[in-house]
């Protein structure tokens, strides 16, 4: 859904962060630094919001 994560280094990025599993997640916080924990905490909070569009959305076509 475009509007929230509008590019293909931040999608390329969540989704990276989607598919980590608990190892992977542990071994990348370990290493990465604040700003990186600050990004990664924005592309998870648009990714947020994209669900609640998507679901808003989905809702009303079902009442249609």
């Amino acid at each position: 859904m475009p509007g929230f994560i509008n590019n293909s280094y931040d999608r390329n990025n969540l989704n990276f962060l989607l598919c980590l599993d608990n190892h992977s997640l542990k071994q990348w916080y370990k290493v990465c630094s604040d700003d990186d924990l600050l990004y990664a905490k924005k592309l998870l909070d648009a990714y947020s919001l994209e669900i609640e569009e998507e679901t808003k959305k989905n809702l009303i076509e079902e009442t249609l």
